[in-house]
């Protein structure tokens, strides 16, 4: 599979030949590059351990971090 954040773009060079004998000035084989983009689509997180279990005290500070690097996100998005 392919994938935006590994590759983005892929150049191939197509070729084609007549089976055919063809006269001048056409030419037998004939070739093409062609340019692949990757559209990016936006890929959910995964959690490393679920359910995830927290725990802490009554006298915890409200805004205090309770817990970190629990995710990864395939977009290369800050969780």
């Amino acid at each position: 599979p392919v994938d935006y954040e590994s590759q983005a773009e892929y150049r191939l060079i197509v070729k084609a030949e007549n089976e055919v004998r063809l006269k001048a000035p056409y030419e037998q084989i004939q070739s093409a590059t062609v340019t692949v983009r990757v559209m990016n689509e936006n890929e959910a997180p995964v959690f490393y351990k679920n359910p995830i279990k927290v725990t802490v005290a009554e006298s915890i500070v409200p805004g205090t971090v309770l817990a970190s690097d629990i995710a990864h996100d395939p977009d290369n998005a800050k969780l």
